[in-house]
């Protein structure tokens, strides 16, 4: 990811561990912050693409959804899960990626990005655990 691209935060912010969601609220300037919305929670129609890229629906999401505003800038997220701290906080960091701000849009990418390469590689490490203990059928032996 190029270091002037915008991370998509949602999902980032949803699956943080406690350790990496509070040194990003940390970054947040939190009294500037005000709810326009509080969070609510809700039910969207979650669909999917199957083999032939046809869309199909999968079933109902729960999800948590806010609205905040620092200045004159608006925020919103929407949260897979109930979690409306990390809702608000979602809707925070898309209001100051919106804003004019660059030092603290700044000080937020470097979080998140430096959240999203351990997560990464975590993800790669338990692909390489899980990929030791796959059988390959095709290669084993008639008995």
């Amino acid at each position: 990811m190029k270091s002037n691209e915008i991370i998509p935060h949602n999902s980032l912010i949803a699956e943080m561990d406690e350790k990496s969601f509070n040194r990003l609220l940390g970054i947040l300037p939190t009294e500037e912050i005000s709810l326009v919305r509080e969070p609510h929670t809700g039910l969207i129609m979650m669909t999917a693409n199957d083999c032939f890229d046809t869309d199909f629906c999968i079933g109902e999401a729960l999800v948590t959804v806010a609205e905040a505003k620092i200045g004159r800038v608006n925020g919103f997220a929407m949260i897979l899960g109930d979690n409306p701290n990390r809702a608000i906080v979602s809707a925070s960091v898309d209001a100051i990626m919106s804003g004019h701000d660059e030092e603290l849009k700044s000080k937020v990418q470097r979080c998140l990005r430096g959240y999203e390469r351990r997560a990464r590689r975590h993800q790669k490490h338990e692909a390489l655990l899980l990929s030791s203990t796959m059988v390959s059928f095709e290669n084993m032996r008639e008995g």
